[in-house]
């Protein structure tokens, strides 16, 4: 934002020193053209700077109010005291929120639940594409144009947005869920082994012949399993 700030300055000088320009050529009219042409550029990009930095500095003040709620919530219920969890989207956004934690320096959860969901937006897992024809699998292109429509122009490997780029060493313990027919399969997997690479207790339990996030079907006997699997972990590393 810094640099920003000096480039808006460069520019509002270069305003300044062609208005000197335009006062000494009073006298040659055929140049006032193209004085008049530097003129609007330079007015241009200053608007578009201004904007730019107007914009950074409600990201900035977003941000700052984030942590301030985060803080505050901290203060009534410890971390210690707090599990976080998700399931596919909910997955991803766990992982995030871990990442972006560790980046804030704030104390981390009692224990993660990472429930079929990927951790890298640059790699798209195998099962993803073609790992299982009971899967239901996308194209590269598919899978490409479903990450550009929840990411955007970000950068696939900025660290929180993809944690699998970010410092994984001292998370809390990390319970990960899938299945076998799951198109999240390998994704969650990879996501386990990043975090045992990292030294954190990290549990992976895949179940067989299932498909993405069955465990919504509550029916079925093996999601009464998985979510009381899932509960058992959280109460186990929650304090009581």
């Amino acid at each position: 934002m810094n640099q920003e700030v000096e480039k808006l300055w460069e520019l509002q000088t270069v305003l300044t020193q062609i208005g000197d320009r335009e006062r000494q050529l009073a006298a040659r009219p055929e140049s006032f053209a193209a004085i008049d042409r530097e003129w609007q550029a330079a007015a241009e990009e200053t608007t578009k700077l201004t904007t730019q930095i107007e914009t950074l500095s409600k990201e900035r003040r977003r941000a700052e109010g984030e942590l301030s709620d985060q803080e505050e919530l901290l203060k009534k219920y410890p971390a210690r005291d707090i599990v976080v969890y998700g399931t596919s989207a909910g997955a991803i956004l766990t992982g995030e929120l871990g990442a972006r934690l560790k980046q804030l320096k704030l104390p981390m959860p009692a224990a993660l639940g990472f429930f079929s969901g990927t951790a890298d937006f640059a790699r798209p897992g195998e099962s993803q594409l073609r790992l299982n024809p009971l899967i239901q699998m996308f194209s590269e292109k598919e899978v490409d144009e479903v990450y550009n429509g929840y990411i955007g122009a970000a950068d696939r490997t900025d660290p929180v947005l993809s944690p699998m780029y970010s410092d994984l060493h001292g998370w809390p313990p990390t319970l990960l869920v899938t299945s076998t027919r799951d198109f999240l399969m390998s994704d969650t997997e990879l996501f386990h082994r990043a975090l045992l690479g990292a030294g954190v207790d990290a549990r992976l339990v895949v179940f067989e012949t299932l498909p993405h996030a069955f465990w919504a079907y509550t029916d079925l006997p093996e999601s009464t399993e998985a979510l009381e699997l899932m509960a058992s972990f959280f109460t186990a590393h929650a304090r009581h």
